[in-house]
């Protein structure tokens, strides 16, 4: 089953969260996202990450970006 769209409702939504959360561009906060090993755990359907709401993909990402800070 191909999980495209799920995927980019996801990014959208998470990129806005990651925007909001840390005052920046969309455009900085979709190049950081994308640059994430979460984004590259949302691209392989095996983790089941497209499954989950923006909301989890979100803290991934937060914990994941204030970990390498």
């Amino acid at each position: 089953m191909d999980h495209s769209v799920t995927r980019m409702i996801i990014i959208t939504k998470v990129t806005e969260m990651i925007a909001n959360e840390l005052k920046i561009t969309i455009a900085e906060a979709r190049d950081l996202f994308y640059e994430s090993p979460i984004c590259k755990l949302l691209e392989d359907d095996s983790t089941g990450l497209y499954g989950d709401a923006p909301r989890r993909t979100f803290e991934l990402f937060m914990k994941d970006y204030k970990n390498k800070k």
